[in-house]
């Protein structure tokens, strides 16, 4: 990027532990036709990139937006261009990427409105389309032009890294038992007992005095006085029905319910007013 002065720029400054943050913030403000500037989608040029950077923000910035949490915070020259740039009125947008109200207690920086990512990352784009267009500051481009910027954007490092990590979906692949077991308790269950059972053991009830599982019931919720009957094939025609009901819509069930004890094992919680399972805050 050239450094004669033209202030139409967008300059996003981070430290590397908000890297996936601030490229994703650079791409998104691209994609909307925005001309911006993140050392994380651009090569940064020059020996002394503390300099480069205060350069761009006097020469380029035409709002400056530090992506602010406790690493960054902690970072001196980071610290030292965030208060360069306060030095400009209604130059700074400051970005929480955490919660950092009490590392900026006495700063100018707590005196201004955040866009708040610490939330989620989305609420925060936002705050920084609704500051954008409050300050007047419209796109550069059109929304084509500005896909194409974002899809040729630089990338100095893989955006994957080796290692685990948690993924979240409810699209998946299943593989379902091809038989069913079939068992019989001494009384029919009141529902307290059979939503505490189902926690960990997923079962239809085909009768008052009949559960159908694809599993053995765990010890923990072995009820007394019951026993395992017999078992079936669901996908077959000599069992297509079972007490009245088709086969294949037991099995959907179990299916269902099978879920439901991954959810519990996965920390969700049960909506009794939605009926649906949710992630706490925690």
């Amino acid at each position: 990027m050239s450094i004669a002065e033209a202030r139409d720029t967008l300059v996003i400054d981070h430290v590397p532990a908000d890297h996936a943050l601030a490229t994703w913030l650079a791409r998104r403000l691209s994609l909307a036709g925005f001309r911006t500037w993140c050392y994380g989608t651009a090569p940064l040029a020059g020996e002394n990139a503390d300099a480069s950077v205060r350069l761009l923000i006097q020469r380029r910035a035409r709002l400056y937006l530090p992506i602010l949490s406790p690493e960054s915070l902690a970072d001196r020259e980071f610290h030292e261009r965030c208060i360069v740039a306060e030095g400009r009125d209604g130059l700074v947008l400051p970005c929480w990427a955490a919660v950092v109200a009490d590392l900026l207690e006495g700063s100018r920086l707590s005196r201004l409105e955040p866009a708040r990512f610490q939330d989620s990352w989305a609420t925060g784009l936002n705050d920084v389309l609704a500051a954008l267009k409050a300050r007047g500051v419209v796109p550069d481009y059109k929304a084509v032009r500005g896909r194409a910027i974002a899809l040729r954007a630089y990338v100095p490092e893989p955006v994957t890294k080796p290692g685990p990590e948690r993924v979240l979906t409810n699209v998946f692949q299943a593989t379902v038992p091809s038989s069913i077991l079939v068992y019989k308790v001494p009384h029919s269950l009141p529902v307290q007992q059979i939503e505490r059972i189902r926690e960990t053991w997923p079962f239809v009830i085909a009768a008052a005095r009949t559960l159908l599982s694809f599993h053995e019931p765990p010890a923990s919720r072995l009820i007394p006085g019951s026993y395992r009957d017999f078992e079936f094939a669901w996908d077959t025609e000599e069992h297509a029905t079972f007490a009245g009901r088709n086969s294949i819509d037991i099995m959907k069930e179990l299916l269902r319910r099978s879920l439901d004890v991954a959810c519990v094992r996965a920390g969700l919680v049960w909506c009794p007013d939605r009926k649906v399972y949710y992630f706490p805050q925690t």
